[in-house]
């Protein structure tokens, strides 16, 4: 969570939804390692994999996907 933190912070004056997704991102993923029946955090992986299509990082999905699938 350090990276996502950092990120948040360079971003906190001037958010770019970009920088707002992959916090998201990295936030969820980091949280399933440690809950992975949580119910909450699967719903949020779902949406940040949702985001990531409509914005085209499908390059990005490789983790969120192996994430939900386990």
């Amino acid at each position: 969570l350090l990276y996502v933190t950092a990120l948040e912070d360079y971003t906190r004056r001037e958010p770019l939804p970009w920088a707002e997704l992959f916090a998201a991102r990295g936030r969820a993923l980091a949280h399933i390692l440690q809950a992975p029946a949580d119910e909450a955090v699967r719903c949020e992986l779902r949406r940040v994999r949702t985001v990531l299509l409509q914005a085209g990082f499908r390059q990005y999905l490789a983790a969120v996907d192996g994430a939900l699938a386990a």
